[in-house]
């Protein structure tokens, strides 16, 4: 292949490193822990669990962003085969993300409201 043709997917591949959010990319909360989720019993506990699960969501979000951005850049360039699939990929990527940001917030809303309850 020459140098000229691989140029465009060279300059892409940089621009999705460079717009990498490695913010995104931490490690869960260890309020998530499955012991420490299950064993909470008091509202601090809930609410800990709850801000845990809001800043997943948080994360997850950026991730959907990213892969959006990613997938208008991918199809707006109009790549061909081999990379063709990856605009697919990256707007699959979002929609999943912001699943789980959906997930996410909707588990911090029913600690909140746990939380609440509690004295």
């Amino acid at each position: 292949m020459k140098p000229t043709r691989m140029l465009p997917a060279v300059v892409l591949a940089t621009a999705a490193v460079l717009s990498f959010d490695a913010s995104a990319a931490t490690p869960p909360s260890a309020a998530l822990d499955p012991v420490t989720v299950t064993a909470a019993r008091t509202k601090a506990d809930h609410e800990a669990v709850a801000a845990a699960y809001e800043t997943e969501a948080e994360a997850a979000e950026r991730k959907a962003q990213m892969h959006a951005t990613m997938a208008a850049r991918y199809r707006d360039f109009g790549m061909k085969p081999p990379w063709s699939g990856m605009s697919s990929h990256c707007a699959q990527l979002k929609t999943r993300y912001r699943e789980a940001a959906k997930l996410n917030r909707e588990l911090a809303a029913e600690h909140h409201r746990i939380a609440a309850t509690l004295p």
